[in-house]
């Protein structure tokens, strides 16, 4: 099968720094979510854990791992990504602003193709562009994909589920 063959959708990784887990999904043209792949709770842990620099490169690794397995789950249902969506999911007061600036940053920077928008989402719900590397017409679309999907993310038998990764 060839790539213009694949049904193009967005790929979205929800990161809860709340829960420390992250979930993966597909949003097709018409804002339906698909479920991918979700991480137990837990298993972004070490994202607070050690110095700036270290929690940063953390979550950077995590995040590439993450959407790499997305990617996966998309091509073997005939879909391919024409934008990655990232969503850290916070408490205003509880999360380093600037450490999570830094990784969306560094997204934008070096993803290419597809590209990228970071978003944040503070537990009042209000979505924030945190970066991007591209100008989109389908804000609608990543809205109402997201805001579909943050309730999905609670029914653990709609994933694939990944067990919690060792500390690292």
């Amino acid at each position: 099968m060839t790539n213009k063959e694949k049904e193009r959708v967005i790929l979205a990784a929800q990161f809860d720094l709340l829960t420390c887990r992250w979930s993966v999904a597909s949003i097709n043209v018409e804002g339906a979510v698909g479920p991918l792949v979700q991480s137990m709770a837990g298993n972004l842990a070490c994202w607070t854990i050690g110095t700036f620099d270290e929690r940063t490169s953390f979550l950077r690794h995590r995040i590439a791992g993450v959407l790499q397995r997305g990617s996966d789950r998309l091509w073997g249902r005939s879909q391919k990504a024409d934008l990655f969506v990232i969503e850290f999911i916070l408490d205003e007061a509880g999360a380093d602003a600037k450490l999570i600036q830094r990784v969306a940053d560094h997204f934008c920077m070096w993803m290419v193709n597809p590209p990228v928008i970071c978003l944040q989402t503070e537990t009042t719900c209000s979505l924030s562009v945190l970066a991007t590397n591209f100008e989109t017409a389908d804000q609608a679309r990543i809205d109402a994909g997201l805001t579909a999907m943050r309730p999905l993310t609670s029914q653990t038998d709609l994933w694939e589920s990944i067990p919690e990764s060792p500390q690292s």
